[in-house]
This record gives structure tokens, C-alpha cells and sequence, in this order.
């Protein structure tokens, strides 16, 4: 299997992290065309559709995977590189193996520690930006993951998975299409009564905010930022910093 370490610092500039939120669809299609791509679960399927190949394809929830093997296998077709924990290739994409990088949440690859423990022992790895705290259960599962070879924070939302995947390819300006993460709005491309259920609105206060906002004290500097696209994104300014699509189009301008 592909050692995740080929990819470690490959690639600089600007990239875009396409997610799920209804927004994404507002980034047009010469835009999508001339930047690199990194993108989640079903967002997928939308770029396909327009015969856009992204660069990074990722994925970390067995509902997800379960209901959509099909979409999978083409998105590993029409992806260069496809990021998946290991389990899931041994139950259900084993016939692939060109382009396929294992990943693994911090803490969760072999002999699991107390998340308590687990985050009191990375306190100094500068790796693993992690928070700790002997009062709050939650605080000890925030974190950032600038080597992801040594696992990711979720987040509880796959879109900060893809953030610490971008640090980590070498890239430098993060730009966010469809980060609305407003559970009302849902999934752009999964609507109606096959939609599968979303967490965003439980997870928010407790896990996705102050995720971002880890991103936001610890790792935003000159040489690292993000950009979101959604205007209504449920996250403000403060934590990243609203824009419009025609600051991304100046970002790729610069690039030709």
C-alpha cells in the first residue's frame, strides 16, 4: 500500500476544499477547472457530473460508505489520490490499490488510550496540536493534525479533516466551498427521504466551533489560511474569514 508520507509537502498555493453544503454550488465551473481540489463524501458526485477531477478524494464514515460503494469506486477512478481509513479498503475497495492512502483518527490506530491521557501524552509533540483539560471530556478530542501520519482530529465534521489533509500536502491558502454547516440547509447532493441524517447542529457548540477555533489560535499564520466562500456559513468571520468567489479568482490568477 502508498506510504501517506510521499504526499507530505508535494504541493503549494491554493487549493479548495469542495464539502457539502448547498454553497459549493455557487463556485463556477471555470473556477472549479483551474485550481487543485480536495474533496468529501458525496460532494463528490457533483464534480463528476461536470467532468471536474479532483485532486484528493476523502471519506471516514461507514454510514457514508455503506450507502454509497458505487459512488466510491468512480470517485477512485477520477481522483489522483483517495484518502480512506485501511478498514474500509479491506471490506470494500481491495481491487484498488494505485491511488489509495490509508488514514487513521488520532488515537484509534492500535491500543486506545483515555482521551484525557491520550491528549495529556501529545502535550508537547508539535505535531499534534492538541487541547487538554481535566475538567471537560470534550476539550481533551480537539485538536489539529499537521502531520497526519500520525492521525487527524475529526472535528465531527469531514470538512476539518480535509483543512489538516491540505496543511499537510503543502499547501497554503485553504479556500471552503459548501463549509455552511447549518443541518437545516443539508447536503446539496443528498436531498429528500434517501438523505442520510446530519449531526452538524449537535455537534456545533461542542466539537466543530471549537475546532476551528483550535485551527484558528495554534495554526493560522502568514504561511497558512482559509477561506470560506459561504456567506451564510454558520461560522463567522472571526474564526475564518468570509470572501467571495472573486478573491478566489484572483487567487488562481496568480497561479498562471
Amino acid at each position: 500500500m502508498n506510504a501517506l508520507p510521499e504526499l507530505k509537502g508535494l504541493f503549494k498555493g491554493p487549493v479548495l476544499i469542495f464539502a457539502s453544503g448547498p454553497s459549493a454550488l455557487d463556485v463556477p465551473l471555470d473556477v472549479l477547472n483551474k485550481i487543485n481540489i480536495i474533496t468529501v463524501n458525496g460532494a463528490v458526485k457533483t464534480l463528476l457530473r461536470m467532468n471536474v477531477k479532483p485532486l484528493v478524494y476523502v471519506f471516514n464514515d461507514g454510514y457514508f460508505v455503506e450507502n454509497n460503494i458505487d459512488l466510491i469506486k468512480s470517485a477512485i477512478d477520477n481522483c489522483k489520490y483517495v484518502l480512506m481509513p485501511k478498514t474500509f479498503h479491506q471490506m470494500y475497495f481491495s481491487s484498488y490499490e494505485g491511488n489509495i492512502f490509508y488514514i487513521n483518527r488520532v488515537n484509534r490506530d492500535g491500543r486506545r488510550l483515555p482521551d484525557r491521557v491520550f491528549s495529556l501524552s501529545k502535550i508537547l509533540d508539535k505535531e499534534l496540536v492538541c487541547s487538554f483539560s481535566l475538567l471537560s471530556k470534550n476539550k481533551n478530542r480537539i485538536g489539529f493534525s499537521k502531520d497526519i501520519n500520525k492521525g487527524y482530529f475529526c472535528g465531527r465534521t469531514i470538512p476539518y479533516l480535509a483543512l489538516q489533509v491540505a496543511y499537510y500536502l503543502g499547501f497554503n491558502t485553504v479556500f471552503f466551498a459548501g463549509l455552511d454547516l447549518n443541518g437545516a440547509l443539508g447536503r446539496f447532493y443528498d436531498t429528500g427521504s434517501t438523505g442520510l441524517e446530519t449531526t452538524l447542529d449537535n455537534d456545533y457548540e461542542k466539537y466543530i466551533l471549537p475546532s476551528f477555533l483550535k485551527y484558528k489560535k495554534n495554526i493560522e499564520s502568514k504561511n497558512f489560511k482559509a477561506y470560506n466562500l459561504s456567506e451564510y456559513s454558520r461560522l463567522d468571520s472571526g474564526v475564518v474569514n468570509k470572501v467571495d468567489v472573486n478573491f478566489l479568482k484572483l487567487a488562481c490568477e496568480k497561479v498562471e
